[in-house]
């Protein structure tokens, strides 16, 4: 689903579907996160992360998620990724 990152933490992010797309508590999105841009190419293209629905705006288009599963590796990167972020 299209949609846009509006906040991001280690811990989780908050979205916006582009769609019109209606989101549930405890729905599992797979997030694509473009990290090219700001780290270097040993870490790829894109960080691929996987959440769940936490909290929900009462239109359903904006969701607080948290991320699951994540790897050390993914974390890590996240991590790098996020303070890039804050030193921009």
């Amino acid at each position: 689903i299209p949609g846009r990152l509006l906040d991001l933490s280690v811990h989780g992010t908050l979205l916006r579907a582009d769609s019109g797309r209606v989101f549930r508590l405890r729905d599992q999105i797979k997030i694509h996160l473009p990290v090219a841009d700001l780290l270097t190419p040993e870490h790829g293209e894109f960080l691929r992360l996987s959440a769940k629905v936490r909290r929900l705006h009462i239109s359903g288009d904006r969701v607080g998620v948290s991320f699951e599963f994540m790897s050390e590796r993914q974390t890590t990167v996240l991590t790098k990724y996020v303070m890039e972020l804050v030193e921009m």
